[in-house]
């Protein structure tokens, strides 16, 4: 699955941006990675694994299809990173955010060195390119 992803995608990868605001983008300095969203309809590879991701998320059962986001492959080269983030749109200052409940990570290749997944329950700020 892993490689035949990558052979039917990969050409389709671009520099991930940041998003500013609504229907704005910028290239970032913490996200310097490639990246393109999956279609989830359309490929029945793809909604295979998106089932199974939907699976695995759900604490007592299937997340729903119509819950679930388009699955982002993304490729990260010598020195790229996405750096420290929040996993969910920003809450009101003093309010938790509930919009994600499960994030579902499936690496299709292991690095040959480095690379790191780190979860933190420590409050961040935006992040930002500044």
């Amino acid at each position: 699955e892993a490689s035949q992803i990558l052979k039917t995608y990969e050409h389709l990868l671009t520099d991930s941006v940041q998003v500013i605001r609504k229907n704005a983008v910028t290239k970032s300095k913490y996200r310097t990675s490639r990246s393109v969203r999956l279609p989830p309809l359309g490929d029945p590879l793809i909604f295979r694994i998106e089932r199974r991701a939907a699976q695995l998320a759900g604490r007592n059962g299937t997340i729903p299809p119509t819950h679930c986001e388009d699955f982002q492959l993304t490729c990260y080269a010598t020195d790229e990173l996405y750096g420290l983030h929040r996993d969910d749109a920003s809450p009101a200052p003093g309010r938790p955010s509930a919009n994600r409940s499960a994030t579902v990570l499936i690496y299709l290749q292991a690095p040959t060195s480095g690379g790191a997944t780190l979860f933190t329950r420590r409050p961040l700020e935006d992040e930002t390119d500044d």
